[in-house]
C-alpha cells in the first residue's frame, strides 16, 4: 500500500505513531508561511492509505507524535505543549502544558511514564521525565 502525500505538502516529518488502524505523522508544508501556522498532523487509514482527518497545534511547526495507551500524543510549541488526540478522529482528549522545553524533541512511554529528549545540535543534554496521570 501507498501512502500520498496530501496536496500542499513537501514531505512527511521525521516522526511517526501508529494507534490502532491509524498511522500519523506531521506534515510539512509545501509554502513557507504555513510553517509559521504551527504542527499540521495527518493521520492516515492503515487499511487504504487514505487520510483520515487533519489536525492543527500552534506554535512551531516541529512536533514529535507517540502512541500511548491507544492515544496519539503530539508534542508541540518547543516541547512545552502535549496534545492527546483520539486516534479514530483526531478530537483533543486533553492538553498539558510541560515544564523546561526541547527544540526537536524526541518522546518515549512506557506504564505510565513519558520521557522527553532533545536532539537539537545545540540542545542535547536536555532529558525531562514525567508522570502520566
Amino acid at each position: 500500500m501507498n501512502i500520498a502525500l496530501p496536496k500542499g505538502y513537501e514531505r512527511f516529518g521525521e516522526r511517526l505513531a501508529v494507534a490502532g488502524n491509524v498511522l500519523a505523522v506531521r506534515l510539512a508544508p509545501t509554502k513557507e508561511d504555513e510553517y509559521d501556522k504551527g504542527t499540521k498532523i495527518g493521520a492516515f487509514s492503515l487499511s487504504s492509505g487514505r487520510l483520515l482527518w487533519e489536525w492543527r497545534g500552534k506554535g512551531s511547526s516541529y512536533a514529535t507524535v507517540l502512541a500511548h495507551r491507544g492515544w496519539l500524543l503530539v508534542l508541540h510549541r518547543y516541547g512545552d505543549r502535549l496534545s492527546v488526540l483520539d486516534p479514530a478522529d483526531g478530537r483533543v482528549v486533553t492538553r498539558r502544558r510541560l515544564r523546561g522545553h526541547g527544540f526537536h524533541s524526541r518522546a518515549a512511554a512506557r506504564g505510565d511514564v513519558i520521557a522527553l529528549s532533545c536532539d537539537a545540535v545545540d540542545d542535547t543534554g536536555r532529558l525531562r521525565v514525567f508522570r502520566w496521570r
